[in-house]
């Protein structure tokens, strides 16, 4: 295998063990230990992006950034904007329902993806694309059904984070698609505009 090949499943090992983990250890935080808090546990997770990000851009310099390409701060502040309210809207489910059900939920998030695709006017979906969401959405919500731990607040705690996931990944294409960012250029910028979000969304808690 070439070393490109080994660095791609290097990588796609790490994120299918660090996803459920990090889900996991979400769960086990505001759960089982009690501490109701999710925008402070967001927050804590999007600083150590923050710090992690400067240190391999500024200091290792394991990832250098492009000086001459200019990024439009105003576009920054929606990103981190929608970022920050997809992060915190994510977190409180885990106190209303199972993780299992929270990871069944989540499969309606091709659907809204494609409904703000089409409404921003990023991309007009195919007839195909289509019929394959609302194939995924009604048989996620035929699974969703039989659910025994059903709770109306965390369902809705589930959907507007989901909402807003599907918001900020068409919001990332629209605003940076002609930037070209690498994905640690894009940390490196909206991460600390994205705590700075959760900084003022904690006097809420």
């Amino acid at each position: 295998l070439s070393r490109s090949s080994l660095l791609t499943l290097f990588y796609t090992a790490l994120y299918l063990t660090a996803s459920p983990a990090a889900i996991l250890i979400n769960k086990v935080i505001m759960k089982d230990f009690g501490f109701h808090y999710p925008i402070i546990v967001s927050a804590l997770g999007m600083g150590t992006t923050s710090v992690a990000s400067f240190l391999c851009v500024r200091v290792f310099k394991t990832h250098p950034i492009d000086q001459s390409k200019p990024v439009p701060v105003s576009n920054l502040v929606v990103l981190g904007a929608t970022t920050a309210l997809a992060l915190c809207l994510g977190q409180y489910p885990y106190l209303y329902l199972t993780v299992a059900f929270i990871q069944m939920l989540k499969a309606f998030l091709p659907t809204y993806m494609v409904i703000f695709l089409a409404l921003l006017g990023v991309e007009q979906p195919s007839r195909r694309i289509v019929l394959i969401t609302v194939g995924l959405s009604a048989f996620t919500a035929l699974a969703s059904a039989g659910e025994v731990n059903f709770n109306l607040v965390g369902v809705s705690f589930m959907v507007a984070a989901s909402t807003a996931d599907a918001v900020r990944l068409v919001v990332a294409q629209k605003l940076l698609k002609n930037l070209k960012l690498a994905p640690m250029e894009a940390l490196y910028y909206t991460s600390p505009i994205t705590l700075g979000w959760m900084g003022l969304a904690v006097f809420t808690e």
